[in-house]
């Protein structure tokens, strides 16, 4: 098959179309996926090339309801795995209990500490073999969203999702690091690290690191994939002070 020229006006669907064998029965871990977002974008363009599983990492479940809904429609045995990003982490589960969803078939679970609540979203009948020990629910791969708390400046959080995501697959193909933020007030994240920065760029490297034993030497084909602005441009980081 001759090269495909690609331009400013390819599309993302028409590159998979291109190269299906790349996407097909393969894993994708996405940073950045509310709907209109870059991450989004590229979760639904995959979609065309039937992927076996599509992990969605975004700030807001309503606004990446609408992303898995359209890979569903193109691939619906591809499956979806959404992880909000929140304030919370559960360290360790001491009671539960369910609810039913209005907007949706499945059955939300509520895991608590202290008060604090994280929805999962699981279906009936997994939650009624749900076993709930040490930091988590130990859950396996579904065709619907899996709910876990993620939140990219937080790097407990960070550590627990990629933790989440190890026990779902043997295996991840590619990530793409697509989140971004910027805070216009100076504020630092628990480690004392300027938010922005460790959001962005030490946020997905901690990701990356706890995702790689999944990725390095599965096959010579995985990729990990990093998304930027021009911004960078603008200053050289060496030598300055990260937390401004």
């Amino acid at each position: 098959m001759p090269s495909a020229i690609f331009g400013h006006s390819t599309t993302g669907v028409e590159v998979v179309k291109q190269y299906p064998a790349q996407i097909k029965n393969k894993t994708f871990v996405i940073t950045g996926t509310s709907e209109g977002g870059t991450g989004a974008e590229a979760a639904i363009a995959l979609s065309h090339g039937s992927p076996a599983h599509i992990f969605l990492l975004a700030r807001s479940e309503t606004k990446v309801t609408p992303v898995i809904d359209q890979i569903h429609s193109t691939s619906p045995q591809t499956q979806t795995h959404y992880f909000p990003i929140v304030s919370t982490v559960i360290l360790y589960v001491q009671r539960f209990s369910t609810c039913r969803s209005k907007s949706r078939t499945n059955t939300i679970l509520h895991a608590s500490r202290v008060g604090d609540c994280v929805p999962s979203v699981l279906t009936p009948e997994t939650l009624e073999s749900l076993a709930i020990e040490g930091r988590g629910a130990s859950l396996p791969c579904l065709a619907s969203a899996i709910v876990t708390p993620i939140q990219l400046d937080n790097f407990d959080s960070v550590r627990y999702a990629a933790a989440e995501v190890n026990k779902l697959v043997p295996r991840v193909d590619v990530i793409i690091n697509s989140a971004g933020m910027m805070h216009e007030n100076f504020s630092l994240n628990p480690d004392g690290i300027e938010t922005t920065f460790a959001a962005n760029y030490l946020g997905h490297f901690l990701l990356t690191s706890c995702l790689m034993h999944r990725v390095a030497g599965v096959r010579s084909d995985t990729r990990v994939v990093n998304v930027a602005s021009n911004g960078h441009g603008i200053c050289d980081f060496r030598g300055i002070d990260y937390n401004f």
